[in-house]
């Protein structure tokens, strides 16, 4: 007698354990998945019915999450559900939209960075120290294209040893030697800025 209490007692624990993990919690589909090997084995044909039902369709991914994906998941924090809505960036923060898979995976791809050009420069995005000089000083040519742009889809021109120069990062500087004016330009796309360097007792159109 004491001993069929006792095995009635476990098994109600073991009832309200897993109704409070499938309540309470959103289980992946691992812990889905034990509770679908075990709940026959501990409690009645009935509840383990009911219990195993709710496991398999958590086991699919039909009502639990998964774990993190490639992109961004959005809804908030806590775990994801399958369906979900999930994001993904390029360099310039520019998005692509997809969904959280049963896998944990989102299905967003980010668009191509050579989406990020025409973006608006910084106000010092192209300077010239000093810009009033003679003929053979040095001056010091610095660019930042801002965060908008990609820096590969960027050039900045200007005299020789520079020319027409493709770049590689957000900011950089370079040091060339004044053989006569000249415009510095810097360019991403259809957006541009200029710098003039000018120099002592020489006035020239350009």
């Amino acid at each position: 007698m004491f001993s069929q209490v006792s095995n009635s007692l476990k098994k109600s624990v073991v009832v309200v354990v897993m109704v409070a993990m499938l309540t309470f919690s959103v289980p992946k589909e691992s812990e889905a998945i034990l509770l679908l090997l075990f709940a026959p084995l501990t409690i009645g044909a009935t509840v383990a019915l009911i219990i195993t039902e709710i496991a398999i369709l958590c086991a699919v991914g039909v009502i639990c999450g998964g774990g993190g994906g490639g992109g961004t998941i959005g809804g908030g924090p806590g775990s994801a559900f399958v369906g979900d809505s999930c994001s993904a960036s390029n360099y310039c923060g520019q998005t692509g939209a997809g969904t959280v898979q049963s896998d944990g995976f989102c299905t967003a791809l980010p668009p191509p960075n050579s989406a990020c050009t025409n973006g608006s420069f910084p106000d010092d995005a192209l300077t010239i120290n000093p810009g009033l000089v003679r003929i053979g000083d040095d001056v010091v040519v610095s660019y930042d294209v801002g965060v908008f742009n990609y820096p590969p889809n960027c050039t900045l021109s200007g005299p020789a040893p520079i020319g027409v120069m493709p770049l590689t990062t957000q900011t950089g500087s370079l040091t060339v030697t004044a053989s006569a004016a000249h415009f510095f330009r810097l360019e991403c796309g259809t957006t541009n800025a200029e710098a003039k360097l000018d120099l002592v007792g020489i006035i020239q159109e350009i």
